[in-house]
């Protein structure tokens, strides 16, 4: 395992959002960083790259917290869209 990729294991796995504000933050960061938001048939669809599996279900849940709505993961080729 790279380095990069144990660092951000480690920061996943020690971190706790509090507030709604941090969770909107750390989505903005993340999106901003290697994602995009676009709109298709009339939905919202953000999509983001990464090579760290466990962060596909740690935004589901804060998408879940924020929005009380189940997202919805589609994973293709190392791209993960949340609907």
């Amino acid at each position: 395992m790279s380095f990069s990729k144990e660092s951000k294991l480690d920061i996943l796995n020690s971190s706790t959002i509090e507030g709604d504000c941090c969770v909107l933050s750390f989505l903005s960061g993340l999106f901003h960083g290697c994602g995009e938001i676009t709109r298709s048939s009339g939905k919202l669809i953000a999509s983001f790259v990464t090579d760290v599996k466990e962060l596909y279900e740690f935004v589901a849940n804060l998408v879940k917290r924020l929005y009380g709505e189940e997202a919805k993961l589609k994973i293709e080729n190392e791209r993960v869209e949340i609907i």
